[in-house]
Parts: structure tokens; C-alpha cells; sequence
């Protein structure tokens, strides 16, 4: 257990740097360094990023740091996903399943799909180019915070948005991950909000993406709520970890640290592989 909530300081710290990134280590943690079953794990996972993700969102509201159209469009489709897949599918996932002719537990399939997630993420971190970049020059990010036009929100942007909402809240659903690795770029490429300003609106959707799902779980009776006591610590390190993440976000290289994470999470993929396979 002290492990475990000693470790959430790190997510909540990625949370607060670059809206992103550090929840999909909370299942690992969880699973492996907590001991919880994974379907429950998955669900403390949204109690704890969406908490997090709420607070660090109030807070940018308050500082008017936040995209509320944007995150409003974005917001919606990854809402509905994660709630009907939390309310309808992950409940009704057989023990036992076949997948490219191999049998797995139901356990082992989600570990499965956040092992690919993990990779991707863990890839993309590494090789991202630095997101501070976009809007970020002058005049040009007057206007890009500023302008409304018909270019930020064209249609083509628009269908891009939805679907990568669409994908974040799967993702949120299986996984139990917020999915701001998704959001921040879709918000600063398709969108042109500032970096900042992105990381700050990816905590707002994350919220409300895990409140959804975790109102699915209620509905199909898999929210687990006897354990939130003990998860009552590693949200408060979560929460140090976002303000810390807060207050330096601005004074050193969130991309380079956001590199450095990605090896973490390449590694945390390596070793669930490794837990799951010896």
C-alpha cells in the first residue's frame, strides 16, 4: 500500500505537466502493486484519475486556462463511449475468450489491451516532437486563442476531434486510463489551442470521461465503492503530484520529461508482459 500511493504521486505529476499520461500507469499499480482484481482495478483507476483530473480542471477554470467549446466537443463522444462500454460490454466479457486462436482470462484480455496501449503511448512520448511549439510565437498565439474561425473547428477537424473522443473513451473503458496522450495533441494539431492551454482542457474531459464510466460501472453494479477508503491515500499523493506538476509546468521541459516517461511506460508494458507470460 505504501508503494502503491507513493507511486500515484507520479500520475497525478504527468497530470499536472502535460494533461497526460501518467494514468495508464495506474493499473499496473493497482493490479500488481496494490493487489486489486483488474476489472475492479480498472474502476478505482477512473475514481482516482477522475478526481485528480476534476480538481487540476477547477483550478485552470478559476485561471480561465480552460477551452470549454472545445472541451465540450471533444467531451462528448468520449463520454458516451466509456459509459455505454463501462454499462454494457466490460461487464458482459466472457471468463473465458478466444482472441487470434488463443484462450484468455478475462483479466488477461484487458491486461492485453492495456499492454498495447501502453506501447503506443510509450512510443509515442518518445518521438513526439515538442508540443510547446504549436502556438506558441508571438502574435500567432494571440490569434490562435483568441480566433474562432472556421478553421479551427472545419468540418474535417471537427470528424477528427469526435473520433479521437470516440478512441479516448474506449480507451478510458478497458483501461481505466484518462487518455490525455489522446486529447493534448488533438487539441493543439486539429484545434490550435496552446500547449498549456490543451493540458489544462485534457483534465476537464478526462473528469468527465471517467465520471461517465464510472456511472456505467454503477449501473451494471461493478463500481467497487467498498474500496474507496483505501484509496483515500493514493489520491491525496495523485493530487500532490498534479499541483507539484502545476507549479512547475511552465519553468522546465514537460517534453522532455514527457520522453523520459514514455521509456517508464515501455518498461511497465515490458514487465505486465513478462508478470503475465512466466
Amino acid at each position: 500500500m505504501i508503494l502503491g500511493t507513493a507511486l500515484t504521486f507520479f500520475v497525478g505529476l504527468f497530470l499536472g505537466l502535460v494533461g497526460g499520461g501518467g494514468s495508464i500507469l495506474l493499473l499496473p499499480i493497482l493490479h500488481y502493486v496494490m493487489g486489486f482484481d483488474v476489472l475492479i482495478a480498472t474502476s478505482l483507476s477512473l475514481m482516482v484519475v477522475g478526481a485528480t483530473a476534476l480538481i487540476g480542471a477547477l483550478s485552470a477554470y478559476r485561471n480561465q486556462k480552460l477551452a470549454l467549446r472545445e472541451a465540450v466537443l471533444f467531451a462528448i463522444p468520449a463520454t458516451l463511449v466509456s459509459f455505454m462500454l463501462r454499462k454494457n460490454v466490460v461487464p458482459t466479457i466472457p471468463h473465458q475468450v478466444w482472441v487470434f486462436g488463443l484462450e484468455l482470462s478475462k483479466s488477461q484480455l484487458i491486461l492485453s489491451v492495456f499492454l498495447l496501449v501502453s506501447t503506443i503511448i510509450g512510443v509515442r512520448m518518445v518521438i513526439a516532437k515538442d508540443p510547446r511549439s504549436i502556438g506558441t510565437s508571438g502574435a500567432q498565439t494571440k490569434e490562435m486563442v483568441t480566433d474562432s474561425s472556421s478553421e479551427k473547428l472545419s468540418a474535417t477537424n471537427v470528424i477528427k476531434v469526435l473520433t479521437a473522443g470516440m478512441l479516448t473513451g474506449g480507451l478510458t473503458a478497458f483501461v481505466g486510463a484518462g487518455g490525455g496522450f489522446l486529447i493534448v495533441p488533438a487539441l493543439t494539431n486539429l484545434l490550435k489551442i496552446p500547449f498549456h492551454k490543451a493540458a489544462a482542457t485534457s483534465l476537464a474531459i478526462i473528469a468527465f470521461n471517467a465520471a461517465f464510466g464510472l456511472w456505467g460501472d454503477a449501473l451494471s453494479g461493478t463500481l467497487g465503492l467498498n474500496y474507496v477508503p483505501l484509496l483515500l491515500p493514493p489520491l491525496a499523493a495523485s493530487l500532490i503530484g498534479l499541483f507539484v506538476g502545476k507549479r512547475f509546468a511552465s519553468q522546465i521541459s514537460a517534453h522532455r520529461l514527457s520522453q523520459v516517461f514514455g521509456f517508464i511506460i515501455l518498461v511497465v508494458g515490458l514487465f505486465t508482459l513478462l508478470k503475465e507470460i512466466l
